[in-house]
């Protein structure tokens, strides 16, 4: 799997990826935090499906599922704190979407 943090990806790649139905991945070419709730989405849906492909510990998709991971850890502390009213939204927001 060609990670879409390769600087060499070629954008027809992209979009070929796309259309097949791949979840929509991230660009870390200038690697970052989450910044909104649209790139969380996408991050959860990522970890999703490289859950599903149980990738093998070392290898590339296993590297991403853990940066994904510790992303989407964090974006959650930030904007969803336990406790919080915003935490029980986004809970309840997840069971219906994993249910």
């Amino acid at each position: 799997m060609k990670l879409l943090c390769d600087e060499n990806v070629d954008q027809h790649v992209v979009d070929d990826r796309r259309r097949a139905g791949h979840a929509r991945q991230l660009d870390f070419a200038k690697p970052h935090v989450l910044r909104n709730a649209q790139e969380h989405r996408d991050a959860v849906r990522e970890i999703d499906a490289l859950l599903d492909a149980d990738p093998r510990r070392g290898s590339e998709e296993y590297e991403r599922l853990e940066l994904l991971s510790v992303l989407v850890e964090a974006y959650e502390d930030e904007h969803f704190p336990l406790g919080g009213a915003g935490a029980r939204r986004h809970a309840s927001k997840c069971r219906r979407l994993h249910a």
